[in-house]
């Protein structure tokens, strides 16, 4: 697989997500993410960058498509959060 999910939301809560964009990812990105009550993807923090804006910005824009399970706000927690590494070894396979 092209990526990793860790945090409180894991691989069997996706709904979908479309094929990874096409190109060379120069090394590993890794993107926190937030989740909204239904299912979308909520606010995305750069733990990793690939230092070049416009891939990022691309990469940022792919994790704005997926769809996850909805999912009630954690009360005073707040909402649903993960981590996603998306790994350049992984892509076209």
């Amino acid at each position: 697989s092209f990526f990793e999910l860790t945090g409180e939301i894991s691989k069997d809560q996706i709904l979908s997500y479309p094929p990874a964009p096409k190109g060379f990812l120069p090394e590993a990105l890794e993107m926190e993410f937030t989740l909204a009550a239904d299912g979308k993807v909520l606010e995305i923090e750069f733990i990793r960058s690939s230092a070049d804006p416009a891939e990022d910005q691309r990469w940022e824009n792919y994790l704005r498509q997926w769809l996850f399970l909805p999912a009630p706000v954690l009360g005073d927690s707040g909402p649903l959060k993960g981590k996603v590494i998306f790994k350049s070894r992984g892509l076209g396979e």
